[in-house]
């Protein structure tokens, strides 16, 4: 892989021991979440406190977890029933919540546990809004001339143009086998894709927020 040329676009290489970790004892049921559990299971499994990205079928909320409890602005909840995806992470882990149905599946990845040394990308999703707006509670609301309002678990952001809100993501590269191995029995290596995605932390100008 050419290390430079994503250096060049952005975008930076490096190695981690990573792994997916079970969510229950039981192996059977390690990628679906127990109706009613979430919550609960979300703080056992993630060190506090850690971020939530809840993606409903009316809004997205954005918050933290602190002492066992989610925490968004003015009281809101998380409804297990109105998920569409949520993400909620530190930065070491995240659990990854998706709707299947009627029911919600999950992954936890771990970073830095015992487990395969994988290549990941790093990148920054940039946050839609450059202006700003202090709200009660430790919040504030961010927004654009036209479009979509969001309230983030901090204050005192200092907004602009050029200095917006962003994700920071590790990107995990997996391979393909190759479509001709050798005869001898070894295998190389084949084309490189995404295999999995997680958020690690809010930034501003690369530098985390908490």
């Amino acid at each position: 892989m050419d290390t430079q040329g994503i250096k060049a676009n952005g975008l930076e290489l490096f190695r981690l021991d990573t792994a997916i970790a079970p969510l229950y004892p039981a192996a059977s049921e390690e990628n679906f979440i127990r109706p009613g559990t979430l919550k609960e299971m979300a703080a056992k499994r993630l060190a506090s406190p850690f971020f939530v990205v809840a993606y409903l079928f009316d809004r997205v909320l954005i918050g933290r977890c602190v002492d066992g409890m989610f925490r968004f602005y003015n009281g809101q909840n998380v409804i297990e029933k109105d998920i569409i995806r949520l993400r909620a992470f530190n930065p070491k882990q995240e659990l990854l919540v998706w709707r299947t149905g009627r029911d919600l599946k999950a992954r936890l990845r771990v970073d830095d546990l015992t487990g395969t040394r994988n290549e990941a990308v790093v990148a920054h999703q940039m946050i839609f809004g450059t202006h700003r707006r202090k709200v009660a509670g430790g919040y504030t609301e961010i927004s654009e001339e036209r479009g979509t309002r969001l309230i983030l678990p901090f204050d005192n952001l200092e907004l602009s143009p050029d200095r917006r809100i962003a994700i920071k993501t590790y990107n995990y590269i997996g391979y393909t086998p190759a479509e001709n191995p050798k005869a001898d029995g070894d295998h190389p290596i084949g084309q490189a894709t995404y295999v999995d995605s997680r958020f690690v932390c809010f930034t501003i100008e690369g530098k985390s927020l908490e």
